[in-house]
């Protein structure tokens, strides 16, 4: 297949385009600094940034089965300033836009066959014990609405005859840099809020399982089925990096350092990946002790 790829210079861009090349499919990038490329032909590196370029480059859609949607600005390297937190917004939902619009100008013998688009399981918003399926309500705190609007666009590509996949993503964990660089093993407050995540194999594995197999649209949560508790999350990463556990720091420090970033980073989403076991998925990784013996060992 050939395979256009949003926000390819991320962990997860990465890697997706590391292993799909392994398998033979032929990539395409977008990229802010074409230079990053250079292990990529020329002519599959096209310039684009959702917030400074007003359109899509037709010619990197042009000829692809497949579009996997990744681009966005991160959500947690800097404070949530008023201008970070537009960035956050604009780049996802403008982005997204831009796509459509780009797949319209387009005839439908020429439009991919699926759009996979990059989405986060902080639609849900902080729901303390609730189990979460794909078909759980949104949330109401800002990262809920940023995600809402931003799907909200991506399914615009289903009246285009466009088979679209939302990938509601969890905390990505990798032995290459993510989430697990900025989590010491510290338990935080409490520690009882829920923390859903995957395997970033898993995560590889399980997006193109879903690019692969037609029956598979709308909403996927890509989590593992087993979430855990922060305070749980804590004690199996000081076992698998072999640290001692700093049994407890309040949770006012982390909302003095992080700003009303901390809303994201002590929400509970006990999160399950239903659609993706009912349409079959095998995980490698759906326990924590196994996935981070695999990443540390």
């Amino acid at each position: 297949m050939k395979i256009l790829i949003t926000g390819a210079s991320g962990l997860i861009g990465k890697k997706l385009i590391s292993i799909l090349r392994q398998q033979g499919h032929q990539i395409n990038v977008t990229a802010r600094d074409k230079n990053k490329y250079t292990d990529l032909p020329a002519a599959s590196v096209f310039q684009w940034d959702a917030i400074d370029n007003p359109d899509f480059p037709l010619k990197a859609i042009a000829g692809c089965d497949a579009i996997i949607h990744l681009a966005g600005y991160p959500v947690a390297e800097k404070r949530w300033t008023s201008e970070v937190k537009k960035k956050i917004l604009v780049s996802r939902v403008r982005g997204t836009q831009q796509i459509v619009q780009a797949l319209e100008k387009l005839s439908s013998q020429d439009r991919p066959q699926v759009f996979l688009s990059g989405s986060a399981i902080g639609f849900y918003g902080d729901r303390k014990q609730e189990k979460l399926s794909e078909n759980s309500p949104p949330g109401d705190d800002f990262l809920a609405g940023v995600v809402t609007d931003w799907e909200q666009e991506a399914v615009k590509a289903i009246k285009l005859g466009v088979r679209t996949v939302l990938l509601r993503t969890g905390v990505v964990l990798s032995s290459e840099g993510g989430a697990l660089k900025k989590m010491p093993p510290v338990i935080i407050g409490s520690g009882q809020n829920f923390i859903s995540w995957i395997h970033i194999k898993d995560w590889v594995r399980l997006a193109t399982y879903l690019m692969e197999n037609e029956s598979c649209t709308g909403a996927f949560n890509l989590v593992s089925p087993k979430p855990a508790t922060q305070s749980d999350f804590a004690k199996a990463l000081a076992k698998a990096k072999k640290f001692p556990l700093a049994l407890w720091t309040p949770s006012f420090l982390l909302k003095i350092g992080a700003g009303q970033m901390s809303e994201m980073l002590m929400a509970s989403q006990k999160v399950y990946p239903e659609k993706a076991l009912a349409a079959g998925f095998k995980y490698d990784f759906s326990d924590l002790d196994s996935a981070l013996k695999d990443i540390y060992s």
